[in-house]
């Protein structure tokens, strides 16, 4: 009899230690199995990150270390379906492409979880990210590098960033906060908000407001737009900026304000009624084109 319990103790202690090494937590729930595998890259210098995932959040965050940790937490319905999700990860020097493809066969019937794979990465501070994701919201804090985000359905969060800026979501809000560098900005469905330095803007929604904040330093180096389908528009633009500016509403109203001083089109007698506005900002130079098929649009000088 003391056989087999030895036998079963040290198939136990096996089973333990291969987990350990593997850095895999599992997690069973009534109506989910997940699995969490960590994955532990050092770089040296700038590094560039690809992330692909066929379903599932993404999050990247910068820290003050040269080494580049991803946590992916695998979920669906059973143990079974878990274990088709495989995650592909390559590294080439200071590049480090991470994808986790949509496991084939995959059927998934009645109310049974669909399944995902959501990634956690912790970079170096100065990295190139680019993020794609099938459907899932994608958050990127604290990064210096070219950002560069693709996702079918989900939000999409950028804070403290110095680089240049790309975002398209097919449905979902955008939020960019603290940038410095030029803003490429595209949803077919939300609203987006920009906030930063740029040296570029171009943001369009087909149904949403748009709200932005151009901080001092802020240069119209090319041409810059904001369109909306159907929304609101509300500029926030430093005195010394240069551009031309060409705003126009299809339905709604088109109002210039100075802070500290008279609105410019204050002394019209069809204030109430003005759908567009074009003038010189500063000494002029490129376009700022300010569009919206159904909404105000404000533009605020301060």
């Amino acid at each position: 009899m003391r056989k087999p319990a030895l036998f079963v103790v040290q198939i136990a202690g096996i089973v333990a230690a291969a987990l350990a090494s593997a850095a895999c937590d599992i997690s069973i729930g009534a109506s989910e199995y997940s699995v969490r595998e960590e994955k532990t890259f050092t770089v040296s210098g700038p590094a560039r990150l690809a992330l692909t995932t066929f379903d599932g959040n993404i999050e990247v965050r910068g820290w003050d270390r040269n080494e580049v940790l991803v946590e992916v937490e695998k979920r669906g319905p059973d143990q079974a379906t878990v274990e088709k999700i495989q995650v592909k990860a390559v590294q080439d020097g200071n590049a480090i492409t991470i994808d986790v493809p949509k496991p084939s066969p995959l059927v998934t019937t009645g109310f049974r979880s669909t399944p995902s794979a959501s990634l956690i990465v912790s970079v170096p501070t100065q990295t190139a990210v680019s993020a794609r994701s099938g459907d899932g919201a994608v958050t990127i804090r604290r990064v210096n590098g070219d950002i560069d985000v693709d996702t079918d359905d989900g939000n999409v969060r950028v804070e403290e960033l110095k680089g240049d800026l790309k975002v398209r979501t097919g449905d979902g809000a955008v939020d960019a906060r603290q940038i410095e560098g030029a803003a490429r900005i595209d949803t077919a469905d939300g609203n987006i908000r920009a906030d930063g330095v740029f040296r570029g803007l171009y943001l369009e929604t087909r149904d949403g407001a748009i709200d932005s904040t151009v901080r001092s330093g802020s240069a119209v180096e090319s041409d810059w737009s904001a369109t909306t389908g159907d929304g609101n528009v509300r500029l926030e633009l430093p005195e010394g900026l240069n551009a031309e500016l060409d705003a126009q509403t299809s339905d709604g109203r088109v109002q210039l304000d100075r802070v500290g001083g008279p609105a410019r089109d204050a002394g019209e007698s069809d204030e109430r009624e003005r759908t567009s506005f074009r003038g010189r900002l500063g000494s002029g130079g490129k376009a700022l084109k300010v569009r919206s098929g159904s909404g105000s649009i404000t533009v605020k000088l301060w």
